[in-house]
């Protein structure tokens, strides 16, 4: 979310190479035993060096063995192995046909390649495929909807489904809707399916699992941005839920960090009536805003419309108190 406020106000990795000893080292046995003598080995080195071997050198028989330099770790050797890994990984699905997979969609949601491969088959079109991924995923669709990668599944299919499809996500949606909001992933995909509703049904099954819970919303780190979704996608008469809890907890909304935002928001997309309920409680306690690091944020921006019915009953709440409050 955006955080509008007036003036000043809120809303190829190094790659370290191993170096090969530059000389051998011989060892020197006592006939007949067996060298117990290792070397160190360094910090860098990954591999371990095995101990020479046992002498078995008779007087005349010749030097005596030396130890093999040991075989150094290759760090591009590694990368290609992980680079190949990762290919087939993605390419698991590559050849895989919807119907084979009837009956663990569920659990393919989850898989970030397999979450792709869905998605891909919603974009395709295919009203047999839409519907079988429905089917699979309605029972589970809030989990789904703060999962990593299945929240991107969520979305996708918002945008495919049929408007009855749509309505059934959001009624099976709806007892979670708030606890999903407060989701770092759900809320994007909250946010998705305020975008995508298109029937009245739909908005009023929305306003009605989030109507008690609109403060707590909008003071949350993610949940602010589902209420500003509303404010930017819904008409008023459909926000005016927000409002109506705005207005009645304005000094718990305009003092806080994100509240202050949303109190500004709100009066942007605010019909004239809605404006004027927010306004009035601000001049109630205008005194008391202006003296909180958020709340005279909330405070400027009134004064900023320039609206005399607006800013001069705000003004006068200053009267006997300017001198305190500009040493503030």
């Amino acid at each position: 979310g955006q955080q509008h406020v007036q003036h000043s106000g809120p809303h190829t990795p190094l790659q370290h190479s191993h170096y090969a000893s530059s000389h051998i080292h011989v060892h020197t046995q006592p006939q007949g035993q067996a060298s117990g003598h290792t070397h160190a080995k360094h910090p860098t080195q990954r591999h371990s060096q095995q101990p020479p071997a046992a002498s078995s050198a008779q007087p005349g028989s010749g030097p005596p063995q030396q130890q093999q330099p040991a075989a150094h770790h290759n760090p591009k050797h590694a990368h290609a192995k992980a680079n190949r890994k990762g290919e087939a990984e993605s390419n698991r699905f590559a050849n895989v046909q919807l119907e084979e997979l009837e009956g663990t969609i569920f659990d393919v949601c989850k898989d970030q390649h397999g979450c792709r491969f869905l998605q891909k088959k919603l974009e395709d079109g295919q009203e047999n495929h839409v519907s079988m991924i429905f089917k699979e995923v309605l029972p589970h669709f809030s989990s789904l909807m703060t999962d990593p990668f299945g929240n991107y599944l969520c979305q996708k299919l918002l945008e495919h489904c049929s408007e009855s499809q749509r309505t059934q996500i959001v009624a099976s949606v709806a007892p979670d809707l708030v606890n999903v909001s407060l989701n770092m992933h759900g809320t994007r995909a909250v946010q998705k399916m305020i975008e995508s509703l298109s029937k009245q049904e739909q908005i009023d099954t929305i306003i009605d699992a989030l109507r008690e819970c609109v403060v707590m919303l909008i003071r949350d780190l993610n949940g602010n941005h589902v209420i500003q979704k509303c404010l930017s996608r819904l008409n008023g008469k459909n926000n005016q839920f927000i409002y109506d809890s705005v207005a009645a907890s304005c000094t718990d909304v305009a003092t806080h960090r994100h509240g202050c935002c949303v109190f500004q928001r709100c009066i942007d997309y605010a019909t004239g009536t809605q404006k004027m309920q927010l306004v009035e409680v601000i001049i109630s306690k205008a005194l008391a805003l202006v003296q909180d690091p958020f709340g005279n944020y909330v405070v400027q921006y009134i004064l900023d419309l320039n609206v005399p019915d607006y800013s001069e009953p705000l003004i006068t709440k200053f009267f006997g108190h300017i001198c305190g409050l500009s040493v503030q």
